[in-house]
């Protein structure tokens, strides 16, 4: 497949941007080329034990899915681009399921014989590069485009895209700076929250560097900033305290810090990913453990998370050794029983991520996180309405151990071992009926929020996990692949049962999921 928009590769360098691969048809239109390719893509999935560890409810997942992309690029000049790429699915996903609708029926059936939604808009923008006005290349990007910073461990919305404003200059030939003006929600007067009087606006502001100190070796820094005024918070201010009424948004002022590097030395490749965060919420949290008291606070933020990694490569193999960390928090627990939570930081690592594959795919991908915030769902920083997403390395750290092997020119293999602990000892497998927003830690240590489970035990050990993904190249543009994990789950997934008033373990969860994709 060949990549299109050569002339944003140095960008999307600093920026992080994604930029997607097709295989193309370029046709001329006067002086402007036109492309045009597009995606398909058939997957097929089984899952066991991913959603309920108890006796109760549904263990097993079966299903196929389906995704069609159509991209057009407009090349007016060497200097003016333009973008549009259509895409299944709306807002968080990227697919539909296989008959998933109720169809206009077939004879005495009345499912099936149905088609479904129209693409959407996955990319839509124009670009601008003027390499005369400043005697470097200088150059804008605006509309909706996939976005990441770094190596992802803080932001990545390349699955489904911003709207953003993207000003970008290269100084240097080894120097590329990039600012980028994000929008996560725009609040109207309708939404406009009637206790602060504010809207529930938010946005990011990013100013990205990358400095490239030869062909093989470079370092980036990044800085974030997200003023979100309608900020998930769980136990938010109002009228009558949990049992609701009245609610406040929570006001977030995010602020995070990444440095990342990309070197080689004797033929080993050196990769290291660090994010700090610090900030505050105004009305984040109801400090009260009490039911029916409103008692709100502000909490301050100050999240980490590194990544370092190694990489050397003895044909046809690749090995791979990693570590990563992401902090976690206790929940701000009432330890002296007065009713009210002591601290007032929240120490969890907050990530915007999206609803894909970081790193394991069983644990992190397709189950619960172990991420303790009581921010949102998970931890993640999400505009408004978008609950859905990864929590990452939320209170999460784990060993890797990976090898890439080119088994033939067309089959290609990769096989990971984890290693996976929670920072802050939690429990994955009670409180299935509460809200998504719901603390995981705090449900299982204060019984007055979570009654009769007190008896749960916390731990760290998530487990061990076994990942891997089988890739055949069947034809030019045309792969098969078989992917999937195998989780061989820890003390953390234990679960007090109430009928036999003891703590048993939970089974082992693993999927499996293969697929076809043709390029054009």
């Amino acid at each position: 497949m060949r990549k299109y928009l050569s002339i944003a590769l140095a960008v999307a360098m600093v920026l992080g941007l994604a930029v997607s691969s097709f295989a193309a048809e370029t046709v001329a239109a006067g002086d402007t080329k036109i492309t045009i390719g597009g995606e398909i893509r058939v997957r097929g999935e089984y899952r066991q034990n991913n959603e309920n560890w108890t006796d109760n409810g549904t263990k097993h997942y079966a299903a196929y899915d389906q995704r069609v992309k159509l991209a057009i690029k407009a090349e007016v000049n060497k200097n003016t681009t333009g973008m549009l790429e259509f895409m299944t699915g709306a807002n968080t996903n990227d697919i539909y399921n296989w008959n998933n609708t109720a169809g206009g029926g077939m004879g005495v059936f009345q499912a099936g014989n149905s088609q479904y939604a129209a693409l959407g808009i996955y990319q839509a923008w124009l670009q601008h590069v003027n390499s005369s006005l400043l005697g470097f290349p200088v150059g804008i990007k605006v509309g909706h485009m996939p976005l990441k910073l770094g190596r992802g461990l803080f932001f990545d919305h390349t699955k489904q895209g911003d709207d953003a404003i993207v000003v970008f200059a290269d100084p240097t030939k080894e120097l590329h700076i990039g600012l980028v003006n994000i929008k996560f929600d725009e609040g109207t007067a309708s939404n406009v929250n009637a206790v602060t009087n504010s809207s529930t606006d938010a946005d990011a502001y990013a100013l990205v560097t990358t400095y490239k100190l030869d062909k093989t070796n470079s370092l980036g820094l990044n800085f974030t900033f997200v003023k979100d005024r309608n900020f998930y918070g769980i136990n938010v201010p109002n009228a009558t305290g949990f049992a609701g009424g009245a609610t406040t948004q929570a006001q977030a002022d995010v602020y995070n810090l990444g440095f990342n590097a990309d070197m080689n030395f004797f033929g080993v490749d050196f990769y290291a990913d660090i994010e700090k965060q610090w900030g505050t919420c105004k009305n984040c949290d109801n400090g009260s453990t009490t039911a029916g008291t409103n008692s709100p606070r502000n909490l301050k933020f100050g999240g980490l998370a590194y990544m370092v990694g190694a990489g050397y490569k003895l044909d046809p193999v690749k090995l791979t050794l990693e570590y990563a960390y992401g902090s976690g928090d206790d929940f701000n627990q009432d330890q002296n029983g007065d009713g009210v939570r002591d601290n007032t930081k929240f120490k969890g690592f907050i990530t915007a991520l999206g609803t894909d594959k970081h790193y394991t795919y069983t644990y992190e991908y397709r189950t619960r996180s172990a991420a303790n915030s009581g921010l949102g769902t998970g931890g993640k920083l999400e505009a408004a309405g978008l609950t859905s997403g990864s929590a990452g390395l939320n209170n999460t750290k784990y060993i890797k151990l990976a090898a890439d092997i080119q088994a033939t020119k067309d089959l290609t293999a990769n096989l990971s071992f984890y290693n996976l602990k929670s920072v802050k000892g939690t429990n994955m497998t009670h409180g299935m009926a509460t809200s998504a927003a719901f603390n995981f830690r705090a449900a299982r240590i204060n019984t007055a929020q979570a009654a009769g489970i007190a008896n749960t035990k916390l731990s760290t050990e998530i487990g061990n996990e076994v990942d891997w993904n089988i890739t055949y190249q069947i034809d030019k543009n045309l792969k098969y692949w078989v992917e999937g994990g195998y989780l061989w789950v820890g003390s953390a997934w234990d679960y007090y049962d109430t009928v036999s008033a003891t703590n048993k373990g939970a089974d082992n969860i693993w999927t499996a999921r293969h697929g076809i994709q043709l390029n054009f």
